[in-house]
């Protein structure tokens, strides 16, 4: 017999995640990444703009994962229609 859901409980309390603390660490991850990337751009930035393109561009990067991984977050948080 499948498991049985109480009808008020979210995604995440189903799984057994905490989506809040989820999405902290990885938030406070991705700073850090963006901040050691920045840190390794710099020596750069007078030598060679195209480095600076390239940065800018992996950081957007970085910026639409983290868009993710808050649709992922507020998706967790939802209370399943059944």
């Amino acid at each position: 017999m499948p498991d049985q859901y109480d009808p008020l409980e979210t995604r995440a309390q189903r799984i057994g995640v905490k989506p809040k603390v989820l999405a902290s660490r990885s938030k406070r991850s991705l700073a850090s990444i963006r901040k050691s990337m920045e840190k390794l751009a710099q020596p750069y930035q007078d030598i060679d703009e195209s480095v600076a393109g390239a940065l800018d561009e992996l950081l957007a990067a970085f910026d639409g994962f983290e868009q993710h991984i808050n649709g992922t977050v507020e998706y967790l948080m939802e209370i399943p229609e059944e």
